[in-house]
Formats: structure tokens, sequence, C-alpha cells
């Protein structure tokens, strides 16, 4: 589950998006944060397309909306993927031992 206005903040088609930048292009001003939907449905093409109150549609990849997953377990895993831990740190440090000198 995706609130409506996070979903809507992050469209990424080109009336809301600068491509040329990767950047947003859609003010916060013009961001309804009680807005509601029209339409659900997926496309031929497999993507989640939304149909807003104001009749722009914003289409989402399943596998973007994914790994944006509010649950808890999709947050640990992508802290997992994107931050070094225990796991991926301990096993590849090598200890070397040097004699002393004089």
């Amino acid at each position: 589950m995706y609130p409506y206005t996070w979903l809507r903040d992050n469209c990424q088609c080109p009336l809301c998006t600068l491509q040329s930048a990767q950047a947003r292009s859609l003010l916060l001003s013009q961001l309804d944060i009680h807005t509601g939907v029209d339409r659900v449905q997926v496309t031929d093409n497999n993507k989640v397309s939304i149909v807003w109150p104001d009749q722009h549609t914003s289409e989402f990849d399943p596998e973007w909306l994914r790994k944006r997953c509010f649950s808890s377990a999709a947050r640990q895993a992508l802290q997992e993927e994107l931050f070094l831990n225990s796991k991926t740190i301990t096993p590849r440090t090598a200890i070397w031992q040097f004699p002393h000198c004089c």
C-alpha cells in the first residue's frame, strides 16, 4: 500500500519530471495533499496506471514500486543493500601480522 500523495509526488512523467536533470518539476505548492484517485489499472505493458482527480495520469513500474515499498521487511532489505554491515565487512577483512622490527 502506498500513500496517494507520495505516489502523486513521485510521478515520473515528462510533465512532472525534468528528465535532463532527473529531478521533479512538480512544485510542492501544486501538490494536493488530500488527493484521491479516479482510476487504477494495470496497463498492457504491466505498469500500474493511476488517473488522478485532475485527470493527470501517472505510470509506475512494479519493480520501481517494490523497491520503495513501505513495509518493514522491504525497508530492512533496502538498508542492507545500501549500507555496509557486519555481514559484508567481516568476511572480507584481512588481518596481517607483522613482526616487530629493531
